[in-house]
C-alpha cells in the first residue's frame, strides 16, 4: 500500500512538471487539452501532448480541420519527451503493474490533480486524457470518462465532426476566435 502511495505521489509530480514545462513552451497561450499518449513498446513511458486555443484557431483560419492534427505535438513543439512523467527510477515498481493497472494508476493520479485544481487556470472545458499511441478508443473514451466526467465525453467526441454542436466551434464561438 505505502509502495502504491510513494509511486502515485511521483507520478502527479512528474505530470505536475510536465504540464508546467508545456506551459512555458505554449507562452501566454491557454491550452485546451493535455494529453499522456502511451507508447505500447514501453508500457512505462507516457509522452505528455498540449493544444492551445491559438493552435485551434489558426487550424480553422487555414480550413485544415483534419482531426488528428489538432492533438499534433511535432507540429506544435510541445511535446516533452526529455520530462517524460515515468521515469526510469520508477521503472522496477511500474513494470510489476500490468498495462491496465498502470492506466488506472495514471487516471486516478490525474483526477486527483484535476480534483486540486492544477488546471484551474486553464479556460473551464479543459480536458485531460490518455491516448494509446495507435489510437485505442477504449482507452481514449474510458480514461476521458473517469477524468472529466460522461456528459463532456458527449460534447468532445463531437469534436470530430465539424457540426455546428461540437465543442471545437463552441470553444471557437465561445472565445471569439473565429
Amino acid at each position: 500500500m505505502e509502495t502504491t502511495l510513494t509511486l502515485k505521489e511521483s507520478i502527479k509530480e512528474k505530470i505536475r512538471d510536465n504540464f508546467f514545462e508545456i506551459k512555458k513552451q505554449s507562452g501566454y497561450y491557454r491550452l485546451y487539452t493535455f494529453i499522456l499518449n502511451r507508447v505500447n513498446n514501453f508500457n512505462t513511458i507516457y509522452l505528455p501532448v498540449s493544444g492551445t486555443l491559438k493552435n485551434l484557431k489558426d487550424k480553422f483560419e487555414k480550413k485544415s480541420v483534419h482531426y488528428p492534427a489538432f492533438w499534433s505535438a511535432t507540429e506544435m513543439n510541445l511535446s516533452s519527451n526529455e520530462h517524460a512523467p515515468m521515469e526510469k527510477e520508477m521503472a522496477y515498481e511500474l513494470n510489476s503493474l500490468t498495462k491496465e493497472e498502470l492506466d488506472l494508476l495514471l487516471i486516478e493520479c490525474l483526477k486527483e490533480l484535476k480534483k486540486d485544481g492544477l488546471f484551474e487556470n486553464e479556460i473551464p472545458e479543459f480536458s485531460i486524457y490518455i491516448q494509446d499511441d495507435e489510437n485505442n478508443k477504449e482507452i481514449e473514451e474510458y480514461s476521458f470518462k473517469m477524468i472529466n466526467g460522461k456528459s463532456y465525453w458527449k460534447h468532445f467526441k463531437k469534436r470530430k465532426t465539424n457540426s455546428e454542436k461540437s465543442l471545437t466551434n463552441l470553444l471557437l464561438d465561445k472565445y471569439h476566435l473565429r
